[in-house]
């Protein structure tokens, strides 16, 4: 939602001649793309692999820590350069030097640095939690020596979900909406409602 704002009150002149090559335009698009789309991939993939891999995901308490992680290394991260967007863009419209403004943005970056850091540290716990859901899901086979096996499975497993993704894409593409009926196979991607 906040997106949905930001960017036609960014458009705005009265707002644009202030925040135009500042950390506000960067710190939007961050909203956008880790805010948003990011979580939203996250929240698939906790949906999806654990079904793949017939398993409850790894432990709830990670899955937890990485949310919570992530979402407040996001909020410090894109409010800090939102912040220093503000405060770039009038210090410029007053005329202040170049360096100078750089020196005034640094706590604003040291904040952003510090988000980014615990959002790279909840990125490492969710690998965490979904690598060892993949191995404990797996164990029967390997100890059963069937490596092999377990390969050649999560191979077939990945060139599906690619596959997937692809025609996900090419109806996007072609309609510029999801498929609408995924039983209908490629068909759905040429028919319109």
């Amino acid at each position: 939602m906040i997106t949905c704002f930001q960017g036609p009150f960014q458009s705005l002149f009265s707002l644009q001649k202030v925040i135009h090559f500042s950390d506000w335009v960067v710190g939007h698009a961050h909203i956008a793309f880790l805010g948003t789309f990011s979580f939203w991939m996250i929240a698939a993939l906790y949906y999806v692999l654990p079904r793949m891999s017939n398993r409850t995901v790894y432990t709830r308490n990670l899955a937890e820590w990485h949310f919570w992680l992530t979402f407040a290394g996001t909020l410090i991260y894109t409010s800090s350069l939102t912040a220093a967007g503000l405060v770039q863009g009038y210090l410029w419209l007053a005329g202040t030097i170049f360096m100078d403004v750089v020196r005034v943005s640094k706590p604003y970056w040291v904040a952003r640095s510090f988000g980014g850091a615990l959002v790279i540290i909840g990125q490492v716990v969710f690998v965490y939690d979904l690598m060892q859901n993949a191995i404990a899901s797996q164990l029967p086979y390997l100890k059963g020596g069937g490596f092999e096996r377990w390969l050649l499975k999560w191979r077939d497993l990945i060139k599906s979900f690619h596959s997937g993704c692809r025609f996900v894409l090419l109806c996007i593409y072609i309609n510029g909406h999801w498929p609408m009926d995924y039983s209908m196979g490629v068909k759905a991607c040429f028919w319109r409602r």
